[in-house]
């Protein structure tokens, strides 16, 4: 998983005073960061992984409410529910259940460490980066302007946008993952309702 990017990395260049014009937008800023998290791509797929277990284990527990409720619930409150022939049923619901409630604590704690070792190996390289760029950078750069000035911004800048990864892979991920899982549910249950939905829904 260990591999070291920092001879072909770099990050965008601190800009001098009188470039300030020319400082890269942030949403440009965010893509060549996320870029450099791609290296540690071992990390971004068992984090995807973990993703795709916690939104199934999640969906999983909410569709087991229908034949709970349609299978023992409803007959029951009826007083024609038979719990010998739903005694494997409420079995099996059982399994699936605990089986969720083991999966999906291992999944956010495996997905909360990848996110902050990609997030940590990310601002490392950052961090290299911008001392090498400080480093190479012509005498003009600190004669022009406060050398401090710059450095402070620059390091504030990288701690901003490697919070940015860490969003990214704990939150914005995640989202995108349960909603794909929700729209595979939602078709696996009955296709149609899911059209209409889909076209009822503003």
């Amino acid at each position: 998983m260990e591999s070291d990017p920092h001879a072909d990395q770099t990050v965008p260049e601190a800009s001098a005073p009188d470039e300030a014009v020319h400082a890269p937008s942030a949403r440009w800023a965010l893509a060549r960061v996320l870029g450099m998290s791609l290296v540690y791509w071992q990390a971004i797929t068992a984090a995807v992984l973990l993703g795709f277990v916690l939104a199934g284990s999640r969906y999983l527990r909410a569709w087991l409410f229908q034949p709970l409720l349609d299978e023992i619930a409803v007959p029951a409150s009826a007083g024609e529910v038979d719990f010998e022939m739903v005694a494997p049923l409420l079995s099996e619901i059982g399994l699936l259940a605990g089986l969720t409630l083991v999966a999906s604590p291992i999944a956010v704690l495996g997905r909360g460490y990848f996110a902050n070792w990609i997030s940590a190996q990310v601002r490392r390289d950052v961090d290299v980066a911008v001392a090498h760029r400080f480093l190479n950078a012509p005498l003009r750069v600190y004669r022009e302007g406060s050398s401090g000035d710059l450095l402070a911004r620059s390091m504030n800048d990288a701690y901003f946008a490697c919070t940015a990864v860490v969003l990214v892979f704990k939150d914005v991920l995640l989202q995108l993952q349960m909603l794909v899982m929700g729209l595979a549910l939602m078709i696996y249950t009955s296709w149609q309702l899911s059209l209409l939905t889909v076209v009822a829904v503003p």
